[in-house]
């Protein structure tokens, strides 16, 4: 009898069967089967939960830069109202330091920082609550010259 190399592994009916993989790459095959389906499935659910969130935030942000704003407004609106009132006032209008003063006190007592000057620059006595409060504090010069009382930051 010939040998032969397909009947040199048994008998002359029996088939060359291919080798058996190994158990671990059966199971590392099962956990890519069953794991990249539920991570594929987790990361589309992180992203649109970061994506609403994000979208949250930034609204919640918007509306607080909103609230933020208004506030503003109506405070700056409130104090120049209020000091465009009080240039107009008939204190100030008749020129006495002593009612003017008298006004720019009513005014601090609110809580608005407020100073008066005269035509040359200088502060009015009693229209400010100390000297360290004048000290580095100068008029504009278009203050000085305007014919009327003018409002100014």
């Amino acid at each position: 009898m010939v040998h032969t190399p397909d009947t040199a592994r048994g008998s002359i009916g029996e088939s060359r069967r291919p080798r058996a993989r190994p158990l671990a790459w059966h199971l590392v095959l099962l956990c890519l089967v069953l794991g990249v389906p539920i991570l594929t499935l987790a990361a589309a659910l992180a992203y649109r939960y970061v994506s609403t969130e994000r979208a949250r935030l930034e609204a919640i942000g918007l509306q607080t830069a909103r609230n933020v704003a208004s506030v503003l407004h109506l405070e700056l609106t409130e104090l120049t109202d209020m000091a465009k009132v009080l240039a107009r006032s008939a204190a100030v209008v008749s020129g006495d330091p002593n009612r003017i003063a008298d006004r720019a006190q009513e005014v601090r007592q609110i809580g608005v920082a407020l100073m008066v000057y005269d035509r040359n620059g200088h502060p009015l006595p009693g229209a400010y609550q100390s000297a360290d409060e004048t000290s580095d504090l100068v008029p504009d010069q278009a203050l000085l010259q305007a014919t009327r009382p003018v409002v100014s930051d």
